[in-house]
């Protein structure tokens, strides 16, 4: 009697509440996919034209347009991590009492070595410098600068005030600017200490 009942239970039709309730779903996604016509094979009307869904078939209908998903039951292996340390390998031990395997210290020595050296050549080749002698060059550049900007008057000051005509006068401190500029630009003339 109890199969019957089953059976009986799952060839019934239901409401769209108690179907989404059974499902596990909002009422309203079950009314979307009914009105989107992708819930059609298990919904009948009844006389007043309100929908009835039949559970066993909506429930194979649900799960293929993508209303529920079905849990797997497929169990999962858990994965052991491989072991990579042999026990027969010798260890390195600390002061602190931490310790690490001989070769994992053989392999961090030597690629401090390879940075090491690696450091060394671009110093050599010149695309890495110290940064303490970039910022004393800098600053003996930036003295050079506003010395020879603040001589400019000294050098003119006398061909300044013979000028009476104000575009000569213009011109003239101008260009001397200008071309203190240009000789400061030319990495020939900057003679900077090499430390």
């Amino acid at each position: 009697m109890g199969l019957r009942k089953e059976i009986k239970m799952t060839t019934d039709l239901i409401s769209q509440r108690e179907f989404a309730k059974r499902i596990g779903v909002d009422e309203r996604k079950v009314r979307y996919f009914i009105g989107k016509g992708k819930l059609s094979k298990c919904v009948k009307y009844d006389e007043k034209g309100k929908p009835q869904i039949s559970y066993a078939i909506g429930i194979e209908e649900a799960e293929s347009v993508g209303l529920i998903k079905v849990k797997s039951t497929k169990p999962v292996k858990a994965v052991k991590p491989a072991k990579v340390e042999s026990k027969d390998e010798p260890v390195l031990e600390f002061a602190d009492g931490s310790n690490l395997p001989y070769n994992e210290a053989i392999r961090k020595k030597e690629n401090y070595i390879a940075k090491l050296k690696e450091l060394e050549f671009k110093k050599l080749e010149g695309e890495l410098v110290v940064r303490e002698i970039v910022f004393s060059q800098l600053f003996d550049f930036h003295k050079l600068i506003k010395n020879n900007l603040l001589a400019i008057p000294d050098r003119i000051t006398d061909d300044l005030m013979a000028l009476t005509d104000r575009n000569e006068f213009y011109k003239l401190l101008y260009d001397s600017i200008a071309n203190e500029l240009e000789f400061l630009s030319d990495v020939n003339n900057v003679n900077l200490k090499d430390d």
